[in-house]
């Protein structure tokens, strides 16, 4: 369909053109008159979905960029909104995302660009079949709820087919360094912003409107979560731009420049007083410096020195800065990440984590084929089912989708974290890099239905890794064509 298009629109003349703009002028009278009406959000909306499948019919990559632009700043859009039109949990911006990845996976099916013949790509059909044989499942409430639960759930596995279709070591390297890099920096700015001078009248409109009891105890101790819907998200975000930068730094690729922007996004990070991606990001850093060793038997080595650097580091920044007396919102923050166990926590998170993990293991035993695909989601308590989440995807899956889908689950995300390694070894390049680093990042949190733009991202670049490695030499010498080399050095998308 797209090339049809873009064949069209290349060949039309001075006096049919027009012709075109007069179309686009009266689709735009709808979107006024909703508007006027009071619909902005799905005024909005329709003007996002339209720009994206315009952009597709000449090119899908630059779509997908597009599309993924729009999830970062999704969150903050939704708040943004607000001024406008009365806040709701049934928002049509939300259905743009879904509906652009339906869009690209049919665009591929279109074009031949669809296959099923790796393992990974049949467990992934095998999933999504379980998936929706579980919205039937009564445990959960009712029908509702399961569809519901579907729309959160498989919807973001779509990207995963989207990846398959259109990923490529160059388009990935295009995605993470010149649009998320850039993006999380913005992300950063704003970031400060809110942590130095506190958030913005709208913002705080939201926060009374909907409640989020996780950024704070205060409006005057808020922590920063820039544009996305929620702090855990924001955190993923600005860990997956440090690592690509990371990527660069091993590289050896602007190593100067690389370095400055991790800098500025870790203190970013830092400032949100999270303790978890901190930790993770360390974990993730050092698997990569480790995995640049040539061989399996220099890994163990030099990961237990990564590890151990990164975690000796950490303790000591915690244990300066704890020390600074300050009653701002940074040293809220900073105060929160040096107590490792909070005033009224006990045990600390780890000890609730472990709780959930617990409750997550009862769960599945209670019913071993499953509580129905919206038991984990907001979807059963918003449509009057019952539910509940152990905030992990993998256990969440047993609880959910039962034993069997579970385990099909876990066998997907062990599946993907070996081809990870295997292109690592075969390509060594900046793209294996990033992915490895992403996929590490992002353990037990692969499938966030929460995560407008993270997980989105992370199946995106499981489906281009399953189809990158396919098409990777086999000789193990580790080298890649001259083509591929070249992409590398200009990493734009290319032309569909």
């Amino acid at each position: 369909m797209h090339t049809l298009l873009r064949h069209y629109l290349s060949t039309t003349d001075a006096y049919t053109a027009p012709w075109l703009y007069a179309v686009a002028g009266f689709g735009s009278i709808p979107l006024g008159i909703l508007a006027i009406m009071g619909e902005v959000r799905l005024a909005f909306a329709v003007v996002a979905l339209t720009s994206i499948a315009g952009l597709a019919c000449l090119s899908v990559r630059w779509a997908i960029l597009a599309t993924f632009a729009y999830l970062t700043v999704l969150g903050d859009l939704r708040r943004w909104v607000l001024a406008f039109d009365a806040w709701s949990g049934a928002d049509p911006l939300l259905v743009v995302g879904p509906a652009a990845a339906m869009l690209f996976a049919a665009a591929a099916f279109t074009d031949d660009r669809l296959r099923f013949d790796t393992p990974l790509s049949k467990g992934m059909l095998l999933l999504i079949g379980i998936m929706v044989l579980q919205i039937f499942n009564p445990r959960q409430g009712g029908l509702l709820v399961g569809v519901a639960g579907a729309g959160l759930m498989i919807v973001p596995l779509l990207w995963y087919w989207v990846g398959h279709a259109f990923g490529s070591d160059e388009f990935v390297q295009t995605l993470f360094l010149r649009l998320v890099v850039p993006l999380a920096g913005l992300a950063a700015l704003f970031g400060f912003f809110q942590v130095v001078y506190g958030y913005p009248e709208y913002q705080l409109e939201w926060y009374r409107t909907a409640g989020y009891s996780a950024l704070g105890p205060s409006e005057a101790y808020l922590r920063p979560l820039s544009v996305f819907a929620n702090i855990t998200e924001y955190c993923r975000y600005l860990g997956f731009a440090i690592l690509a930068l990371f990527a660069l730094v091993l590289k050896r690729k602007s190593p100067v420049l690389a370095l400055s922007g991790i800098c500025v996004l870790f203190v970013a990070l830092f400032l949100t007083g999270t303790r978890g991606p901190v930790l993770l990001l360390i974990v993730s850093a050092g698997i990569m410096w480790t995995v640049m060793g040539r061989t399996v038997s220099a890994w163990i080595p030099r990961f237990a020195v990564a590890v151990t650097v990164g975690l000796f580091g950490l303790v000591y920044v915690l244990t300066q800065v704890s020390e600074v007396d300050g009653t701002t919102r940074a040293h809220h923050t900073i105060e929160r990440q040096a107590d490792l166990i909070p005033e009224g926590e006990a045990g600390g998170p780890a000890s609730v984590h472990l709780n959930l993990f617990r409750i997550a293991g009862v769960r599945t035993m209670e019913d071993p084929l499953g509580h129905g695909v919206g038991y984990v989601t907001l979807a059963a308590s918003r449509f009057g089912g019952t539910g509940f989440s152990s905030e992990k995807d993998m256990t969440d899956m047993f609880i959910a989708l039962g034993v069997p889908g579970g385990l099909v689950y876990l066998g997907i995300v062990g599946y993907a974290a070996y081809l990870a390694v295997s292109y690592w070894r075969r390509r060594r390049s900046i793209t294996g890099l990033i992915i490895g680093g992403v996929l590490v990042f992002s353990v037990f949190s692969w499938l966030k239905p929460a995560h407008y733009v993270a997980t989105p991202l992370l199946w995106f670049c499981v489906g281009a890794l399953d189809r990158m490695h396919t098409a990777a030499p086999k000789d193990g010498s580790g080298t890649a064509s001259a083509s591929i080399e070249a992409g590398e050095r200009s990493p734009t998308p290319a032309r569909t």
